[in-house]
């Protein structure tokens, strides 16, 4: 290998958009019912955490972090994360407005070839200047996540080892808004609130909550979201303008 002084890989645009009318082609993992049972398996364990926690911290808040789009201009394409079940959560918020009165949630555009974020101008709206310091800095705390995948093609599997996960580490991360006072709350709803149980084509995943929970499929993960406000924050399932449910007589 050469040492190159004419490119600059660590350095990246960083910019913040209105993603309002952010719907990008090809984006599937909101609408189409195979994310189900991915969301439902890897978040079994996270339910508290995962619906909860953060569910209550955004009807009370807002969404305090953006979410991270990696963008590439080069390739034409974009990539979420973190932030999808942010933006999911977003997308059924939008028909509960008495209920969300907070600032809508902001985007974060990261693109190591973007030289001006005016080359997006084309893409979204609202685009403007990250939030810096008197120095014209943003210092930020990332995380660096070890994500080891075995190659099917590689049976030694030393491939894709050493993959790890950039992400800006926010104030917000949801094992640090957990407390004392919210476990009581959420004792408070198991005991009070009638749960519901997560179904996916005909299978049968896990309730959430008990009290004889009433079950449902699932074909969207906002579906989760929507069963999760309906039963445990006595939301009017009429307000949603689209059930991604249905009740399993």
């Amino acid at each position: 290998m050469i040492y190159d002084t004419t490119t600059i890989p660590f350095r990246a645009a960083i910019f913040e958009v209105d993603i309002k009318e952010f719907d990008p082609a090809g984006f599937v993992e909101h609408r189409e019912g195979v994310y189900v049972p991915l969301w439902l398996k890897r978040q079994q364990h996270r339910i508290y955490l995962r619906l909860f926690v953060f569910v209550n911290d955004v009807l009370k808040w807002g969404f305090k972090e953006p979410i991270i789009i990696w963008g590439s201009l080069e390739k034409q394409t974009m990539r979420i994360h973190p932030g999808v079940n942010r933006y999911i959560f977003n997308t059924v918020l939008k028909d509960l407005p008495h209920l969300h009165h907070h600032p809508p949630l902001k985007g974060w555009v990261i693109d190591w070839n973007c030289s001006h974020r005016n080359e997006y101008k084309h893409i979204f709206k609202n685009i403007k200047p990250i939030r810096r310091d008197k120095n014209g800095d943003l210092n930020m705390l990332w995380k660096v996540d070890h994500r080891t995948t075995v190659d099917p093609m590689n049976s030694t599997g030393e491939q894709f080892e050493d993959q790890y996960e950039f992400s800006p580490f926010g104030d917000n991360y949801l094992g640090n808004l957990d407390n004392s006072e919210l476990k009581k709350q959420w004792t408070y709803k198991l005991e009070s609130h009638k749960g519901f149980g997560c179904w996916y084509d005909g299978k049968k995943f896990y309730d959430i909550g008990r009290n004889k929970p009433i079950q449902y499929e699932i074909n969207q993960v906002a579906g989760v979201y929507q069963l999760f406000l309906k039963h445990f924050f006595d939301v009017n399932e009429n307000h949603f303008t689209t059930k991604y449910y249905e009740r399993i007589v």
